[in-house]
């Protein structure tokens, strides 16, 4: 393999996993503005239900997009993007503290792998 094709592939990669971010973002941005459009009321567990809900799906069009977009290797793609996605999950639990339900944060940390699972069969 040429060099050229091989930043070609490496490119498409990273295109792949970054396509799969903004996808994460949006989603979660969309169900957000999808609530306020709603009316649904700020606070309390209905609203936080419709929040994970949201970051559920988002994560899981994430997955189906890096596996979709992913030049080779598309499990690959999908098991880097779980690693990140689980740090930022991390993360976000850490940071969130007793401001939010346990269930909340549980269900952050273990819809994770369903969501890499729903995602990256889907793309199949």
């Amino acid at each position: 393999m040429s060099w050229q094709a091989a930043l070609w592939k490496a490119t498409r990669s990273l295109l792949a996993l970054a396509s799969a971010g903004v996808v994460l973002v949006a989603g979660t941005i969309a169900s957000g503005e999808l609530a306020a459009l709603l009316r649904l009321p700020s606070g309390g567990d209905g609203r936080l239900a419709w929040d994970l809900s949201g970051v559920i799906l988002a994560g899981t069009l994430a997955f189906w997009v890096a596996t979709r977009a992913a030049p080779t290797a598309p499990r690959g793609h999908a098991r880097v993007l779980l690693v990140a996605m689980a740090a930022l999950a991390l993360w976000a639990v850490l940071e969130l503290g007793a401001d939010h339900p346990l269930w909340f944060r549980a269900g952050l940390l273990l819809s994770l792998p369903l969501q890499y699972l729903a995602g990256t069969r889907a793309a199949r």
